[in-house]
């Protein structure tokens, strides 16, 4: 199962960081407190209620609570077929693919969206940057593509 999802708003720049949950806010080395002087706005997703209440508790104990995304729930989807769960989304343009967003899985891999299954692995954190946007590298279109509830722009 995908742990939550957290979306740190720093600015205009955007992380989405897959597979959190609250032990990384919380132990060892509590990353709110870490996170608290940058004062990011942290928006937790409810998918997984039993990781996002310690989640949204942190980020509250430390002033950086933002939102909650009631989407699983509302607008739910299944992650491009990749977990058992019913499509409520209506169909949308992927917003990784136009605005040029990655994932960064928990590992340091860089891959192309909400891609739990690693397929549209591009790169890693500790690559150059230049690596991942020459002509032929980057984000783009891949296997999860078909599937999905988003449309390719």
């Amino acid at each position: 199962m995908i742990g939550a999802v957290l979306d740190f708003i720093l600015g205009a720049a955007a992380l989405r960081l897959h597979r959190m949950d609250a032990r990384v806010l919380t132990y060892p080395r509590p990353l709110c407190a870490a996170l608290a002087p940058y004062r990011p706005q942290i928006h937790v997703s409810l998918h997984r209620p039993e990781k996002a209440g310690p989640a949204i508790e942190a980020a509250k104990r430390h002033g950086l609570l933002g939102g909650l995304n009631p989407a699983p729930m509302t607008r739910a989807f299944d992650w491009a077929g990749q977990v058992d769960w019913f499509v409520s989304a209506p169909p949308m343009v992927c917003e990784f693919l136009r605005s040029g967003w990655g994932m960064a899985l928990v590992d340091g891999r860089i891959t192309t969206c909400l891609d739990a299954s690693a397929k549209g692995v591009i790169g890693h954190v500790d690559d150059p940057f230049e690596s991942l946007t020459r002509p032929g590298t980057g984000l783009a279109p891949f296997s999860l593509c078909s599937p999905c509830h988003m449309q390719v722009p």
